[in-house]
């Protein structure tokens, strides 16, 4: 078995979120909770509640901005992990065919199980029959 080596001589890494802001799309949130930004010109949001008081909010988004380096927008910003190596798309709105193989594949299942019990029911039929032959 021979296997090719990956060429990583062109590869550049791409940059964290901490030093190119991405731009995200924020979608709406529940009344419940709120963004708040960790970056320069509301860059880099986070989720929090919004039932904190002002007190707990400015201690707590002071400890996200003491540690975002922890955090991850981005897969440059995930540590551990090459995007090189892992390197796919997650299709979180639209996954029709994810479902499809799933379907697919359960059907497939239910019907092998189906066909099974079938062939039993048969073979149980045709032992009966021959037994009322004999008497």
């Amino acid at each position: 078995m021979k296997f090719e080596s990956l060429d990583f001589t062109e590869f550049v890494p791409p940059k964290s979120s901490l030093e190119i802001a991405p731009v995200l799309e924020l979608k709406p949130l529940r009344s419940h909770l709120k963004y708040v930004y960790l970056g320069a010109n509301d860059t880099l949001p986070v989720i929090i509640s919004s039932q904190l008081n002002a007190n707990q909010e400015l201690s707590f988004v002071n400890l996200l901005k003491q540690y975002k380096k922890a955090l991850g927008w981005t897969m440059a910003d995930l540590k551990g992990i090459s995007p090189t190596i892992c390197m796919h798309k997650i299709l979180l709105d639209d996954c029709h065919s994810c479902w499809d193989i799933i379907r697919k594949n359960e059907v497939q299942r239910n019907y092998k199980i189906f066909m099974s019990h079938q062939r039993s029911m048969y073979k149980h039929r045709k032992q009966e029959e021959a037994l009322k032959g004999l008497q």
